[in-house]
């Protein structure tokens, strides 16, 4: 297909978010119509990207920038673009189907449905904070502990392209390495030496046992003196790249993956973890400990925390932070995952569940659409 991008200041995956809306469509083909709403965050997009891709129908993407009262609640904004900078430029025919993720582009999603009397179908990526039934497939993963409905599909890992399957398909050679991936704080994990010293322990163990050498990695979340501390750790001899360092510049991360043999990260990022499954290669995920106040909060919150934790997903307001047992809780019932005795979780090859939940979800979004 023919990518034909519109005017505006924004930049795909990381670039920075202006007051000025961009749109660009891929595609110029008869029959239904797509829209991507993508926001700001990497991971949010390359989900709905991937998914329209996949879908294989036209689709106009509209990067969005939002504004203060981006904070109210879903509830409250109801079908509306107050929170939006600028003027989107949405126009008829409405599309058929819109694809969003991330509660700031559920007002917009369904001020767009609006607009078209109700006609477009709405899926939603991830956690809406909305009840699900203002949807028409919400597609999700066990840690933001959505309800079982009709219109909620619970994935294991998010969806995505099998970039990573494309990758790592080559023969693996005897040089190929064990690549090393260092996450770093979040809202609700915390990420601290005794998990660097863990990380750092578990790659040489595996290196070890497989003769084969070590590269690294760290993110763009990564504190610099863990960073450094990995680096001390693993040795000098270790190629790392350092994101603190580089600042993301030649980032080597998708090469790494293409070229390795066996994949041990920290267990922060759910969208890094679905890149290393994705290439069906034995992955070793290091847990990353709670924030303090969430640890207290479990200790302590009594019946109306633990209440909220499990359940305050699905209200348009107050939404608990995800459940990252209840992620890899979920792999180790589906069989994907294991808790070892190193206290690692060790998933031998998911590759064939993600690629059979991937068609599953393709073929509900399809008929979705058909039906329209």
């Amino acid at each position: 297909m023919r990518l034909c991008c519109g005017v505006g200041k924004y930049s795909r995956g990381m670039g920075p978010v202006t007051d000025r809306p961009e749109s660009h469509a891929i595609g110029e083909m008869p029959g239904p119509r797509v829209w991507a709403l993508l926001g700001r965050r990497h991971g949010d997009n390359t989900q709905v990207e991937a998914l329209a891709a996949d879908l294989g129908l036209p689709m106009q993407a509209f990067r969005l920038g939002y504004n203060v009262l981006r904070e109210l609640p879903n509830s409250v904004l109801g079908e509306s673009l107050a929170s939006v900078k600028g003027t989107p430029p949405f126009a008829p025919p409405w599309p058929d189907l819109v694809i969003g993720v991330g509660r700031r582009s559920v007002a917009v999603a369904r001020w767009i449905r609006a607009r078209s009397g109700g006609r477009t179908r709405l899926v939603h990526l991830g956690r809406p904070r909305l009840d699900p039934r203002y949807f028409d497939l919400v597609i999700t993963t066990p840690q933001y502990g959505q309800p079982r409905a009709q219109n909620v599909v619970k994935m294991n890992l998010p969806y995505q392209t099998p970039i990573g399957a494309t990758l790592a398909s080559a023969p693996l050679g005897p040089d190929a390495p064990v690549l090393v991936v260092l996450g770093g704080d979040s809202w609700t994990l915390k990420m601290d030496g005794a998990t660097v010293d863990a990380l750092a322990g578990a790659a040489h163990r595996i290196a070890t046992e497989t003769g084969r050498p070590l590269v690294a990695t760290t993110s763009p979340r990564t504190p610099p003196w863990l960073g450094a501390r990995l680096g001390q750790l693993l040795g000098p001899e270790v190629p790392l790249y350092d994101w603190a360092r580089e600042k993301g510049v030649g980032n080597p991360y998708r090469a790494y993956l293409a070229a390795a043999a066996w994949i041990v990260l920290t267990g922060d990022s759910v969208s890094s973890l679905a890149d290393a499954v994705w290439t069906g290669l034995p992955v070793s995920v290091v847990p990353v400990p709670e924030q303090p106040w969430l640890r207290a909060m479990r200790r302590f919150g009594g019946r109306a925390a633990r209440c909220w934790l499990r359940r305050g997903g699905n209200l348009g307001i107050g939404a608990p932070p995800p459940d990252m047992d209840a992620l890899y809780g979920n792999l180790i019932a589906s069989g994907m995952a294991r808790r070892s005795g190193a206290g690692l979780y060790e998933i031998a090859s998911g590759r064939a569940s993600l690629e059979a939940e991937r068609r599953a979800v393709i073929a509900r979004v399809r008929a979705l659409v058909e039906g329209a």
